[in-house]
């Protein structure tokens, strides 16, 4: 997934930032369609599929997750 088009889908949704002409319906859809695709690391596909999206925005955004232990080592 293009990281450039799923912020735009997200500022969408979470801050009703304007995004070329998509609405909130179709970018909520898309957001959906990607949940259930495997081209997303792990943490990003959890957010995605809970529906946690002011998260994911968040970690697109600082490079970070929200404090979730992906069980991963340093």
């Amino acid at each position: 997934m293009d990281e450039k088009r799923l912020k735009l889908l997200l500022l969408r949704v979470v801050r009703n930032e304007d995004a070329e002409g998509i609405t909130v319906l179709e970018a909520l859809r898309e957001l959906d369609g990607l949940s259930n695709s495997s081209g997303l690391e792990g943490q990003m596909q959890h957010y995605l599929s809970k529906r946690s999206y002011e998260k994911a925005l968040i970690q697109l955004e600082t490079g970070h997750s929200c404090g979730h232990h992906t069980g991963e080592a340093n």
